[in-house]
């Protein structure tokens, strides 16, 4: 599967949410109820650099980005995008073994984890900090794809809580995340 266009759209809703965090938005709950709104995007932001960073070959980790300069964090976001696509798109990309700090991975596994934390984690910041959550029904539905296949009931718990209900013509969006364990 093809996830330029998604990454592309997936890259571009968390920068203009990143951006649109106020400085006194910091210290608000989020979705992920262990983080903050600043540890969610610390988390969010240098997971992408650091991802990107493994994907590409890099020796070396970016420095870590903090969020007390929202608009230096998205644009790292913003500069990273275009690197993610293009490391993904090599042609061995998705078959080689990466080595990232929770063990060893296909490129595949890793570039569908990459695209699913934009999409998830995004999400959380969005609705923490009262941002809309309009990421494109059509890239909503490749994460859908996506998380249908590997989130299985046997691998709940932690971080995926049991599917929650939700209204069948609620926003693909909010199936999507009500469907990782979200309360949307």
């Amino acid at each position: 599967m093809d996830l330029t266009e998604p990454f592309r759209n997936a890259f571009d809703f968390v920068a203009r949410t990143v951006a649109g965090v106020n400085p006194d938005q910091l210290s608000r709950p989020t979705p992920c109820t262990e983080w903050d709104v600043r540890a969610l995007a610390e988390h969010l932001v240098n997971g992408q650099l650091r991802l990107t960073a493994v994907a590409a070959g890099d020796a070396a980790m970016p420095e870590p980005i903090t969020m007390d300069d929202p608009a230096a964090a998205a644009a790292a976001i913003r500069a990273t995008a275009p690197r993610a696509a293009a490391t993904w798109a090599a042609p061995d990309a998705l078959d080689r073994t990466l080595t990232v700090p929770w063990g060893t991975s296909t490129g595949r596994a890793i570039r569908d984890i990459q695209f699913l934390e934009l999409c998830s984690h995004g999400w959380d910041l969005a609705r923490a900090t009262d941002q809309p959550t309009d990421l494109d029904d059509a890239t909503v539905g490749v994460a859908f794809e996506i998380v249908r296949g590997r989130l299985t009931d046997d691998r709940r718990g932690g971080a995926f809580k049991p599917a929650q209900p939700v209204a069948a013509d609620a926003p693909a969006f909010d199936q999507l995340l009500a469907f990782m364990g979200r309360t949307v």
